[in-house]
């Protein structure tokens, strides 16, 4: 019996919003449809990736390349996606004090 299931469907759940808050901003803010579809494509790869460090940064890595333009609007989404990353896993696991985004309502702090 898994007794933490509660708090880890909440939060695949929270991450689950996230993702989709990052999508609904972007497809309001990228004017450019190829650019539009480049970067869900790669907000759709870090969502399948995100239980894989690895693989994830690669996702990571590739979207931030292509959103360069949109940095300032994609900013609120950092401390969120960084907690995906390799090196703050391993950070975090170092230093359990450290506090997670996972608190905010990503339906409506930040869309």
């Amino acid at each position: 019996m898994n007794i933490h299931f509660p708090q880890e469907l909440r939060r695949r759940a929270s991450h689950d919003a996230v993702f989709a808050s990052l999508r609904a901003k972007l497809s309001r803010e990228v004017s450019s449809s190829a650019v539009l579809a480049d970067l869900l494509e790669k907000v759709n790869g870090m969502q399948k990736a995100q239980t894989r460090p690895g693989d994830f940064k690669e996702w990571f890595d590739a979207f931030i390349a292509r959103a360069e333009d949109h940095l300032d609007v994609l900013r609120p989404f950092f401390p969120i996606l960084v907690q995906f990353l390799p090196s703050y896993r391993e950070l975090h696991a170092e230093h359990p004090g450290i506090k997670a985004a996972d608190e905010l309502n990503w339906t409506t702090d930040v869309t």
